[in-house]
This record gives structure tokens, sequence and C-alpha cells, in this order.
């Protein structure tokens, strides 16, 4: 072979030699790599390889959640009971969180208040069984009532003693209901409160005839705001219902049409003769445009503020509306308490029936089919004490016939 053949090949051998070895190198990283993604997919982070279980993955995972869900359990436990590894007594450990929570309702309510609370609802619990004897029960009630008689104000409006006291007005005597009655008198905004007005509904309801008399006295002037406020509206409705003549309802409502009329009529005669609306206006016409005012925007607000459809209160109010107001007037309050809608379910009380029977009378042929479309059960309305005379005056006023015959019974 030629000298310069030689020189030639010793010369490129180095560069083959570093040729070989990258060569290696890449072959490693390609390795590398393919190894990587191969993990990544049995992991469950990508494709599925042939012959793997997804679900050897998931156990393991929940495999490892419990065993750190059983850390910190256990380390829980250690703070608690020490670094035994013995299971704790969890009947102590529940007593003992049952003590610290007692000693902590002793440190807020005060340790005499909290005994006169456990000792209430234990009578409670007793006076309130089905098989208890009715001289058990004025056994129990004199009991209880020599417990709470001093804190009836506070404890009114809290969740569990006024339960109590609550069923204390059922099978108590007349003496403890009056002592009831006094705390309202004393306190009348309790009516407001979430828990006392269901003390003042169940007083209403087990109290004499003096006695509701007496309370509807303390209210009379707070009528408006007792209809404005979502828990004290239950009450007024308990007046409505319990009130002994038409009377009694209209001067429930008087406080109700604003102070032009308090100030060019209560406050000159305390107990007129004629209560309605229209008497008053016809004798103070100049009063009309405050009166009318006032009312459309209380009844709005009445509306605004949820009142249910239902409440004689609120028939009451649009009934004396109704009666003295003009057809723009009617109107505008027809559409603002949506009362050709509701005209079925504001039927079901004497106010109601009568206005009812005014927005058909008043509504054109239009908006007479769709509350006839909407209408309600007829047999169920004509069974009623007054829905039968909206359904005689619907009758008497529509020569629609077939559309009659529409109507579900």
């Amino acid at each position: 072979m030629p000298k310069e053949l030689l020189d030639e090949l010793s010369d490129s051998i180095p560069d083959l030699e570093n040729l070989s070895l990258k060569v290696k190198q890449e072959k490693q990283k390609v390795l590398k790599v393919s190894k990587k993604s191969n993990s990544n997919k049995s992991n469950g982070s990508g494709g599925l390889p042939v012959g793997s279980n997804r679900t050897q993955s998931t156990a393991g995972n929940k495999r490892r959640w419990d065993e750190n869900i059983g850390n910190s359990s256990n380390s829980k436990r250690i703070r608690e009971h020490g670094e035994s590894n013995e299971k704790p007594n969890w009947k102590e450990y529940k007593q003992e969180k049952k003590a610290i929570k007692v000693e902590r309702k002793k440190s807020d309510k005060g340790a005499e208040e909290y005994d006169i609370v456990q000792s209430s609802k234990e009578i409670w619990e007793d006076l309130r069984r089905k098989d208890c004897s009715a001289e058990r029960k004025l056994n129990l009630s004199a009991a209880l009532y020599e417990l709470i008689k001093g804190n009836l104000t506070k404890f009114m409006n809290t969740h569990d003693m006024s339960r109590v006291i609550e069923t204390l007005m059922g099978t108590g005597t007349v003496q403890m209901r009056e002592e009831v009655l006094q705390t309202f008198k004393s306190n009348p905004e309790k009516i407001y409160e979430k828990y006392s007005h269901f003390v003042a509904l169940k007083l209403l309801r087990h109290a004499n005839t003096s006695q509701r008399k007496q309370f509807c006295e303390i209210y009379y002037s707070l009528t408006s705001s007792l209809a404005a406020r979502e828990y004290s509206r239950d009450v007024l409705e308990i007046m409505f219902e319990q009130a002994q003549n038409e009377r009694h309802r209209l001067k429930l409502l008087q406080h109700m049409y604003g102070n032009a009329y308090y100030e060019t009529w209560l406050k000159i005669n305390n107990n007129p003769s004629d209560l309605t609306l229209k008497a008053h206006i016809q004798a103070k016409p100049s009063a009309r445009k405050k009166i009318m005012e006032h009312l459309e925007a209380f009844i709005g607000k009445l509306v605004d503020k949820n009142m249910p459809i239902g409440y004689h209160a609120f028939h009451g109010i649009i009934q004396q509306y109704l009666s003295v107001s003009t057809p723009e007037e009617s109107e505008r309050i027809i559409e603002r308490a949506k009362l050709r809608e509701e005209l079925y379910n504001i039927s079901q009380t004497k106010a109601g029936a009568n206005v009812a029977m005014q927005v058909f009378w008043n509504t054109s042929a239009k908006d007479r089919k769709s509350i006839l479309k909407n209408f309600g059960s007829v047999s169920e309305l004509a069974c009623n004490q007054y829905g039968h005379v909206v359904l005689l005056a619907i009758i008497d006023s529509l020569d629609d016939t077939v559309l009659l015959k529409k109507v579900s019974l």
C-alpha cells in the first residue's frame, strides 16, 4: 500500500472514533425519552399501552390517599391522647366534649339562666306528651310558669324557649296568658321578632275575648307597620280572622290610610260612626288626594314586600281603595297588584270577593277571557262562603256561553 494512502487513513481514524461516540450518545438520549413516555402512559397521563390496567394505578392512588388520611387521624389522636398506640375510649371522649360544651353555654348565658332553661325543657318534654293527663298538665304548667315568669321578655325570642312558652299558652291558665299579654303591652316591638311572633300567634289562639280585645288595642295604631313586616303580618292576619264584626276589621285598617286621614278624621273624632274610607272622603273631600297617593304607595310597598295575596288585610285595604278610586286609579292598582292573575285566589274572603267582582266588572272582554282560561276549580269556589258570589257575578256579566263551558269544574 502506498505511503500516501496510509497517511490519509491514519488521519481519518480520530474522526471516525468521534462519529461513533456521538452516535452512541444520541441512541442513549432516544432510549431515555421513550422510557419516560412509556412510564407516563402507564400512570394514566396518556394513552394506555397494550396489556396495561388503569385500575392498578387508581388503586395505588387510593391506597396512598388512605395512608395520608390515616396518618392525619393518627396525628390528631396523638395530639389529644398522647403518643400511646392504644385506641381512645370514645365514650369518655364524648362526655368530655359534652362537658366542655355545657361549660361554654354556662359562661355565655350564666349558670343560673342555663339551669332554668334546662329544667324548663325537662318539664316541657313531659308536658307535650299525648299521654299526659289534664291534671298533670296543670301541675307541670304551674311548675314551668314559676321557673320562667321572671324571664319572659328574654326567653320569648329564643329558638328553644319560645316553643316552651307556646306550649304553656295552650296548657296554662288565664293568669299565665295574662302575664304574656302584659309583656307584649310593655314591649310591643316583640311582635316583629322572629320567634316572639309565634308566641303572639299562640296567645291569640288560646286567649279569651277580653284578652284578644286588649291585644288588638295595643297594635291598632301600628297596623301599617305590622302589614309591611315579614313576621308581624302573620299576627295581623289572625287579628283579622278573629275580628268579631266588620267594624272591628275597619278599625284595624284605619291607620293604614296615612297621616292625612289621621289629621282630618281620627284626631278630631276618635270613634266615628262610619269607619269606611268612602264616608270620610265624602265628609272631607280636600283630604282625598293625599290619602289616595299614600294608599297607592302603601299597596305597592306591600306587593314589593311579597305580602301573601290571600291575606285579609291585603283584600281589605284594596277594597277601600277601589271604593273611592277613579277608573284610571283603579287600573293602576289592578296592574300593580296583579289582581287579574290572582282573581281566583282573592275570592276566598268577604273583602276579596268584593274586589274580585269589581275587577271583573271593570275589565275588557279580552282580559275576561284570559282570566277565565286560568281560573281555578269552579266547584271549590262554588262551595266557598264568599267565592260563590264571584261566580254569580261572572255568570251575570258574561254572555259567552262557549267560554263558560271551557272553565274547569
